[in-house]
C-alpha cells in the first residue's frame, strides 16, 4: 500500500514546483513618492505642504473630500474660462521608474477643456520659468462618467532622474471640474 504513494510523490512535486506565468507576483517597485490627499479640509484652497498652487486667472485648485476619501479639485462655476496649475513636492526619482495618478471630472464642456501632465528638471517655484515636459497619460474627459476616477496608467520616467516636480494644468473654459488623487512614484 505504501509503494503506489512513492509514484505519486515525484509527480505531485513537479507539479508544485511549475507555475503558470499569470500566477507569478510582480517584480516589487518602491514607493518614492506617494499623495493620497487624505489630509483635505473640505472646500478649502489647497495648501497641502510643498504643493505649488497657482492660476492663470483667478481660481486655485481646492481640497475635498467625499465618502471619507480626500482629493484636489479645480472646480469653475462662473463660467469664465481657467487655467490653473497643481505643482506637486520635489521628487528624488532614484529607484523610480514609473508615476500613476487617478483623475475624474464632473459637466466638462464638449471643447475646450483638458488636463495635461508635465515633469520638470528645473522648477523652483515659478511656473511659467520652469522648463515643462508634457507627459502622456489617460486623464478623465467629456466622454468619462462623472465623478468617477480613472486610472492614468503607468507613465514611464525613462530619461528622467534626480529630482524633479511634477505639474497637473487644468483648463475649463466654462464650467465644470477635474479632480486629482493617489499620486505614486514608483
Amino acid at each position: 500500500m505504501k509503494k503506489p504513494l512513492l509514484f505519486l510523490l515525484p509527480a505531485m512535486l513537479l507539479s508544485l514546483n511549475s507555475c503558470d506565468d499569470d500566477t507569478a507576483l510582480a517584480p516589487f517597485a518602491p514607493v518614492v513618492f506617494l499623495e493620497d490627499f487624505q489630509e483635505a479640509e473640505n472646500g478649502t484652497t489647497l495648501d497641502i505642504a510643498e504643493w505649488g498652487n497657482f492660476s492663470e486667472d483667478g481660481i486655485l485648485w481646492h481640497e475635498e473630500t467625499y465618502s471619507g476619501n480626500g482629493y484636489a479639485a479645480l472646480e469653475n462655476e462662473n463660467g469664465s474660462a481657467t487655467t490653473s496649475w497643481l505643482v506637486s513636492p520635489p521628487v528624488n526619482l532614484e529607484g523610480a521608474e514609473s508615476l500613476a495618478f487617478q483623475s475624474a471630472q464632473h459637466h466638462l464642456a464638449q471643447t475646450g477643456t483638458n488636463l495635461e501632465v508635465f515633469i520638470s528638471t528645473d522648477y523652483t517655484g515659478d511656473v511659467a520659468a520652469a522648463n515643462w515636459q508634457p507627459l502622456d497619460a489617460v486623464v478623465a474627459g467629456y466622454g468619462n462618467q462623472w465623478y468617477t476616477f480613472v486610472s492614468s496608467g503607468s507613465i514611464s520616467l525613462a530619461g528622467y532622474s534626480g529630482t524633479v516636480h511634477f505639474a497637473f494644468k487644468g483648463v475649463l473654459p466654462e464650467s465644470g471640474a477635474y479632480f486629482i488623487d493617489n499620486v505614486k512614484v514608483f
